[in-house]
């Protein structure tokens, strides 16, 4: 009989005899066991379970789990679809490389897209670093782009100062220590420096503190260059020879005439205050437009915008009146009857047409010329030459002709300026060229130029034989008739002249 409340001594042992034979590796047993569900969202799974050794195992379709000496790990596998982000740098397609389009291509160490040149990419797509010459925002307090550490920006782009160990503007010494009693204090000062005695190394010891006086408080005699401005002697002092910022060479501010390009205020500085060389009095480049007349370069320059006016666009004056010059003429064609004629429109006239009558056999009986008045007229802001009907020169040929009455006049704005047809003993046929007579502009000035010739119908008969066309010579225009005529005209040709411009 047990006594409730009281275990056996011999449990312990019973139960370890009892176990025992499982943790041996001699006897091993297995089991396993599976199942098949279905998920919530209709999606068949298999689990399975295996016990060996000791060691069970389970697997599902999400995962698995493996369970040894009573400890359970289990890893599971979720597969599923995300958004994804990729960052692409490569070769810009479709044209040439472009440094600021924010792709970094092959040559560029960089590309942010933007146009500061202080962040840490350069608008040139270079990594910012100390000594580009580039004030990084932030990261550098100076950056001179040089290894000078004599000046005011030594080569960690960290500001000069006193006890940075290099001998800048206005020290004395520099020995890189937060010493003060040894050789150079930390004032950048020699010991015995502002004792008003002059010894050792010091070159001037008034034994004050003023720096604008002839002796700075570093005991160095006043110079241009020592970062010091000496009262009553110097405008500025920046401590470098740097002529292009606000302190120029003899410690003078920076102005325009002064022989030295201040960067970003001028365009030039030749040293004079002249108005009419290369560099203005403001000391800008010249150019035309700008209200001041550049000798030798400038025919006028009255600061505008128009064209047509006193001043043309490109600086010089305005023609005011055309002119024509005699000049070269074409060959006459036809017969040798009746008698030479060379008729002439007035002085500073063209021919813009023909008008006559044929023979009653369809050549030509009588003819005479058209003249036109040249003058220069303003269209749409341009200069052009405006051709205006005048008077005709003599008849020639017969005037009791009683064959077809014709004209030919040349459009608006064009004149005469060849001739074809169709000739015998007589002239049969004629056709007329006309072009107009057109003002230019380039850089050396005005220039008369010719259109593209328009022909006028033909007048006459087929008869005879064809002889072609006739043009004044050079961009002449046609001022003259000329040829042969008695009851009819035998033979005709065109004489020319020169157009050229007057000026005010």
């Amino acid at each position: 009989m047990r006594t409730p409340g009281l275990r056996s001594p011999f449990a312990p042992l019973i139960a370890l005899a009892l176990i025992a034979p499982a943790c041996t590796g001699d006897d091993t047993g297995t089991a396993s066991a599976s199942s098949t569900g279905t998920d919530s969202d209709g999606t068949s799974s298999t689990s399975s379970a295996s016990t060996s050794g000791g060691t069970t195992s389970g697997t599902t379709s999400a995962g698995s789990m493996t369970e040894t000496g009573g400890a359970t790990t289990s890893a599971g596998t979720e597969t599923g679809t995300s958004g994804s982000t990729s960052d692409t740098t490569g070769d810009t397609t479709g044209g040439e490389p472009v440094c600021g389009d924010g792709v970094v291509d092959p040559g560029e160490e960089c590309d942010d897209g933007n146009a500061e040149d202080g962040d840490s990419c350069t608008n040139a797509c270079t990594a910012a670093v100390c000594g580009d010459g580039v004030l990084q925002v932030g990261v550098e307090e100076c950056d001179d782009g040089n290894a000078d550490n004599t000046d005011e920006c030594i080569d960690t782009c960290v500001a000069a100062f006193c006890g940075d160990g290099y001998l800048g503007p206005g020290e004395a010494c520099d020995d890189g220590n937060a010493v003060d009693d040894d050789e150079c204090t930390n004032k950048c000062a020699l010991p015995t420096c502002g004792d008003g005695v002059l010894q050792g190394l010091e070159e001037c010891d008034d034994g004050n503190d003023d720096n604008t006086d002839d002796c700075i408080n570093t005991c160095l005699i006043a110079t241009c260059g020592d970062a010091q401005v000496q009262a009553g002697v110097e405008e500025c002092d920046d401590g470098n020879d740097d002529n292009a910022d606000e302190c120029v060479e003899g410690c003078k501010t920076a102005s325009c005439g002064d022989s030295f390009l201040h960067e970003g205020n001028e365009q030039c500085d030749d040293g004079n205050i002249v108005d009419s060389d290369e560099c203005t009095a403001t000391c800008t480049i010249a150019t035309c437009g700008d209200g001041v007349l550049q000798e030798g370069v400038d025919e006028c320059d009255d600061g505008n915008k128009v064209n047509a006016d006193e001043c043309s666009l490109l600086c010089h004056n305005p023609p005011i009146s055309v002119q024509i010059a005699p000049g070269g003429t074409t060959p006459l064609e036809g017969g040798n009857g009746g008698s030479m004629f060379d008729d002439a429109c007035p002085p500073g006239q063209a021919l813009m047409g023909f008008d006559g009558k044929l023979d009653g056999q369809n050549w030509h009986g009588n003819l005479r010329g058209l003249c036109a008045t040249l003058s220069v007229e303003v269209v749409d802001d341009a200069f052009a030459i405006k051709v205006e009907q005048a008077g005709y020169l003599v008849l020639r040929g017969a005037n009791n002709q009683n064959g077809q009455g014709w004209m030919r006049t040349c459009p608006v704005g064009t004149l005469v300026v060849s001739v074809s047809g169709r000739k015998g003993n007589l002239i049969d046929q004629l056709t007329f060229g006309c072009a107009k007579p057109m003002i230019l502009e380039d850089e050396n000035g005005y220039s008369i130029a010719l259109g593209a010739i328009e022909y006028l119908p033909s007048i006459g008969g087929n008869g005879g034989t064809a002889f072609p066309e006739h043009q004044c010579p050079n961009g002449q225009v046609a001022t003259r008739q000329r040829g042969r005529a008695g009851n009819d005209l035998d033979a005709f040709g065109l004489g020319c002249g020169i157009i050229s411009l007057n000026f005010q």
